[in-house]
């Protein structure tokens, strides 16, 4: 069955293509991850492109979250109530396509992501709420890519954040360990780690 026509209605997810199709697309994009707590890791890549590509193909992508697992893990706390395992997501700014050198041709035209969120695109109406130099100093800079890691208990998405930065800081030209983002500035590529649960936090490395 054709893309289009899978989307064009509700997904049956009995059906053999919309199974392969959920098991190619992240979780979180048809659906909400509806977990409780999340943290994310903020990242700027650095100038090794093909590690972080690689990064990202390896250890990362196995670690992810698929629309199919997802709901896989929805019909199992309906079933049982169980908590089940922590849900993980990625990211990645217009500005995080141009650093990895993927082509412009299959990166996503909308103008509003291409101009990212400190300016609005030309033309188009004020989509800025608050000047990105009122910003918390950590923001102010580029920003490539998110990992975002959630769970209905706050530990474990504190934890699997806490390893996703420690897989992200093989990257680094030195290891760096994750930057408050009200007190101190980023420093090399280190991300930073905001759980909505509470105010900004370090994550041991």
């Amino acid at each position: 069955m054709a893309l289009i026509d899978l989307l064009n209605n509700p997904l049956d997810t009995t059906q053999a293509d919309a199974r392969a199709f959920m098991q190619r697309v992240q979780g979180n994009i048809l659906k909400g991850h509806a977990r409780a707590h999340t943290a994310h890791v903020f990242m700027t890549f650095n100038a090794d492109v093909q590690a972080a590509r690689a990064w990202i193909a390896d250890a990362l992508s196995d670690r992810l979250t698929s629309a199919q697992a997802q709901d896989q893990q929805t019909q199992l706390w309906k079933a049982t109530r169980d908590l089940g395992e922590p849900f993980f997501a990625f990211f990645l700014s217009y500005q995080g396509y141009v650093q990895l050198g993927i082509a412009d041709d299959v990166t996503p035209i909308d103008i509003y992501f291409r101009a990212g969120m400190k300016v609005s695109p030309p033309g188009a109406g004020s989509t800025v709420a608050d000047r990105p130099d009122q910003w918390e100093v950590n923001f102010q800079g580029r920003i490539d890519a998110m990992v975002l890691a959630a769970d209905d208990d706050p530990g474990p998405a504190r934890h699997h954040s806490g390893h996703a930065l420690r897989l992200r800081v093989l990257l680094l030209p030195e290891p760096v360990a994750p930057q408050n983002a009200v007190n101190r500035p980023p420093t090399g590529s280190a991300g930073i780690v905001r759980d909505t649960a509470s105010a900004t936090t370090d994550l041991p490395v």
